[in-house]
Parts: C-alpha cells; sequence; structure tokens
C-alpha cells in the first residue's frame, strides 16, 4: 500500500533526525578530541617550564582557553598581585579563603568577598560567580587562578593541580647575598712632640713619670 503525503513528511523528518543526531555526535567527538589536545599541549608546556615566571604565564594562557575570563594572582605577604591590581587578602574574602584552605573555591564576584577594586576592575555582574584555583608552591600556596564567566571547572582544576606539582618540584633559588660597603677607618695623623701645646706635653710628662715609677717598683718587688 502507497504512502500517503503526512506518512511521507514523517519518515523524512525521522531520517533528517538521525542524519542530524549523527552530526551532532561527529561534532561532539571532534569537540572532545580538540579539548583533549588543548589539555594535553597545556600540561606538557607546564611540565617543561623552567622557573615560576613561565609556569604561571602558561597557565594563564591555558585558563584563557577555558574560561571566559581569567587573571592569575601570584600570592606574598597577603597580598595577591597580578599585572593588573594587587589585592589583600584581608579586602577579598573569597581569595584568602582559597589561599588558606588550599581547595579551589566558587565564590559570588560581590565587593564583599573579592574586593571593590577586583569587582569593579572587572565589571561583574551582582550574579557573576567565580572559581579560584589555588597553585601551590611547596607547603604554602603561590598562586591563585582566577576565572569567571563560563569555566571548565574540571579541566581547569586539573591544570592547578598539575603547576602546583611542577613548582613544588623546582629547586629553591639560593639566598642572595648582599654586600654591604665599610667605609675604611681613617687614622688619626701622628703629631709631633713640638707641635702639642705646653698644656699637653705637661699630661705626657706626667705619664712618662708615673710610668717609670711604677715600672721601678714592679722590679723592685719582683
Amino acid at each position: 500500500m502507497p504512502f500517503g503525503p503526512r506518512q511521507l513528511l514523517e519518515t523524512r523528518i525521522a531520517e533528517i533526525s538521525a542524519e542530524l543526531e549523527l552530526l551532532f555526535e561527529s561534532a561532539r567527538d571532534d569537540a572532545r578530541r580538540e579539548h583533549a589536545e588543548q589539555l594535553n599541549q597545556a600540561v606538557r608546556r607546564l611540565r617543561i617550564a623552567p622557573d615560576p615566571d613561565e609556569l604561571c604565564a602558561t597557565l594563564a594562557d591555558a585558563a584563557a582557553r577555558l574560561a571566559s575570563g581569567a587573571i592569575l594572582f601570584r600570592v606574598a605577604e597577603g597580598t595577591a598581585t597580578s599585572k593588573r591590581i594587587a589585592v589583600p587578602l584581608g579586602d577579598a574574602p573569597a581569595l584568602a579563603a582559597a589561599a588558606e584552605s588550599h581547595d579551589p573555591l566558587i565564590a559570588e564576584a560581590t565587593p564583599g568577598e573579592v574586593s571593590a577594586p577586583l569587582a569593579e576592575l572587572l565589571a561583574h555582574e551582582p550574579d557573576t560567580r567565580v572559581s579560584i584555583f589555588p597553585v601551590m608552591g611547596g607547603a604554602r600556596v603561590a598562586a591563585l587562578l582566577y576565572c569567571w564567566g563560563t569555566v571548565q571547572v574540571a579541566a581547569l582544576e586539573l591544570l592547578a593541580q598539575v603547576a602546583s606539582a611542577v613548582w613544588s618540584a623546582m629547586p629553591v633559588p639560593p639566598p642572595r647575598l648582599v654586600s654591604i660597603a665599610v667605609p675604611p677607618v681613617q687614622a688619626k695623623p701622628v703629631v709631633a712632640w713640638q707641635d702639642l701645646p705646653p698644656a699637653e706635653q705637661q699630661i705626657h710628662l706626667r705619664a712618662q713619670r708615673f710610668a717609670r715609677v711604677q715600672a721601678a717598683e714592679m722590679r723592685l718587688y719582683h
């Protein structure tokens, strides 16, 4: 029995749907492969970073591909510092909490959580959430990766862990020696006897007589 127009239409729609599903599946596979390759390249670059500066630059570059926005802060002496801004941890409870806990953190991007200057610099909307990933340098948090918008949390957490392992394995630079210039001691000029004032000559003569008397007594007793 021949198909009617409605049946032909439904059959064609089913065929198109099946073709689209195959295309979507192929696109997803391509996206997964591309994503995996990006991660592999980032991990390789992190592993061969020669110093913390190169390591931070590599991590920041990778994060820019995995989030709508990203900033890497170096942490030292209670301050998170980037090329764009320095934020005291005391003014940013979210950053401080990530630095203290050593664990990734998701927080609201409000002035009370990330500091007013940082929220203003990045023009965060009231409902924006940020993801903060600590990077360890040995036993302390050496950097914080700050991301917002669409964030691939699992991938960035993995990269932060790799960066932590690489940073912790880097040799600690020896302390820098500081040379202090000491001015030479200026010797007092020797003054001739005839150039001394009479009062000072008398003092020297009395001292010499006292010394001769003491020396004579010592010879007498011993």
